[in-house]
């Protein structure tokens, strides 16, 4: 008799964890306990995810009050009197962006005030990074929150962000990344970055990772780049057909990579001179493929 030919391999799940614990708490943090990602924070206060994050402190609603230390001879950079746009906290991360009064920098025994602008502003993201991450299966990642992208140079009204992820898990740094996100804003200008080769299906959702350029840096840790293209009647970012680029900085939060979470860059680098960058950060859940 003939050999049956063998049974194409099928992706094994790895089912979505039984709640997003640990739950981030309020306080203070030492400096190493949190991941954090901040952009258009004064000096030296901008963070990616790979870096061992500073001592900060959240209050009962889980904002970022402080980053640093503020006594008498540290370096601080105080949010107190600033005020929060789309804020949020979910599980083990937190996330908003600071877009209107000022905050305090205290930096070499000086006492400084950093005006926020509404169009611009502070993004931030900091979360309970994952301790063992799963090293088999497949994953979907939905949207939990995210801060309106902005422009770096200000001028436009703040966006908005819509995006998914699918992970295949593996060891080491095997596991592999898709994302995709689309930025919109009120001048028709409408951006999307997307991983190369992605696959999708007839609903939309991410169903193939592709040739991904995300590489983890660490055991829960990951950057990489994605290809932006212009979607909208304006395009002030000269994207075209996928001039542009989006710099990611990512990282797995909570138990089992229960969360997502990634800051992101557009820039365009044919036209540096000429253009500007959008900012923004993002946070996901996990559920089954």
């Amino acid at each position: 008799m003939p050999t049956p030919a063998p049974l194409p391999a099928v992706p094994v799940p790895v089912p979505p964890p039984a709640s997003l614990a640990p739950a981030l708490p309020a306080g203070n943090h030492a400096a190493g306990k949190l991941r954090l990602v901040a952009h258009n924070a004064p000096w030296p206060f901008n963070y990616t995810l790979e870096d061992s994050g500073p001592q900060l402190s959240l209050n009962r609603n889980l904002r970022l009050e402080r980053l640093g230390s503020c006594g008498m001879f540290g370096n601080c950079l105080d949010f107190r009197q600033a005020r929060l746009a789309e804020s949020g906290h979910s599980g083990a991360v937190t996330w908003g962006r600071f877009n209107g009064g000022h905050a305090r920098l205290r930096l070499l025994l000086m006492d400084l005030d950093n005006q926020l602008q509404q169009d611009r502003g502070i993004h931030y993201l900091a979360g309970i990074p994952t301790v063992t991450m799963p090293t088999r299966g497949m994953a979907r990642y939905t949207l939990s929150g995210a801060t309106a992208p902005t422009f770096g140079k200000g001028g436009t009204a703040p966006g908005s962000f819509s995006g998914q992820g699918l992970v295949q898990f593996g060891p080491g740094t095997g596991t592999r990344i898709a994302l995709e996100g689309q930025l919109k804003f009120g001048n028709d200008q409408h951006y999307r970055m997307v991983t190369e080769g992605a696959g999708f299906d007839a609903q939309g959702r991410l169903n193939a990772i592709g040739s991904t350029n995300l590489r983890m840096t660490a055991p829960n840790t990951f950057t990489g780049q994605l290809q932006v293209n212009a979607l909208g009647r304006s395009d002030n970012m000269k994207c075209g057909a996928g001039d542009c680029r989006a710099d990611v900085n990512g990282a797995f939060f909570g138990q089992d990579a229960a969360q997502l979470g990634f800051g992101y860059t557009v820039s365009n680098p044919k036209y540096s001179g000429e253009t500007d960058t959008i900012q923004g950060v993002a946070v996901m859940d996990r559920s089954a493929p």
